[in-house]
This record gives C-alpha cells, sequence and structure tokens, in this order.
C-alpha cells in the first residue's frame, strides 16, 4: 500500500504543477521557486511540510482519506490564488 500512495502522492502533486524531483514511498520532494511560499498556505488548511532551502519542500503521505482531500483542496486553492 505504501508504493500505491506513494505514487498518488507523486501524481497529485504533478496534477497541480509540482511535480516531484525526488522521493519514496514515504514522502515526496518538490523543488520549484514557489517552494518558500508554500508551507504558510499549506499550514492554514492543517497540511504539514519540511522545507529545504533554497527551494525544496517535502510532502509525507497523508494519513487518511479526509487528508488526501485536504492536501488536493489547499493545493487547487493556492493554485487558483496565485494564477
Amino acid at each position: 500500500r505504501l508504493s500505491e500512495d506513494g505514487a498518488r502522492l507523486a501524481a497529485l502533486l504533478t496534477e497541480q504543477e509540482l511535480p516531484p524531483t525526488g522521493g519514496c514511498a514515504l514522502f515526496q520532494t518538490v523543488c520549484d521557486a514557489e517552494a518558500a511560499q508554500l508551507p504558510d498556505h499549506l499550514a492554514r488548511a492543517g497540511i504539514l511540510t519540511r522545507l529545504f532551502m533554497p527551494l525544496g519542500l517535502r510532502f509525507g503521505l497523508p494519513g487518511e482519506a479526509s487528508g488526501w482531500a485536504r492536501l488536493e483542496q489547499a493545493l487547487r486553492h493556492y493554485r487558483e490564488q496565485n494564477a
């Protein structure tokens, strides 16, 4: 199941124009110029990430269905605000 969830997270990030540059079954890392702006936005939605300066952001697997939905909604909201 972990491999499937890792692939699901990578696909979700890619759909939101944040393709992972690395990771494993437990997390995905995105290197993007917007990486430093995302943690605050996601934290307001209850999603914790780890920022690696200057441009890396690590996303862990959501624990349950509601976490997946919250992550997807927060990423879409960020994209809409910054389009």
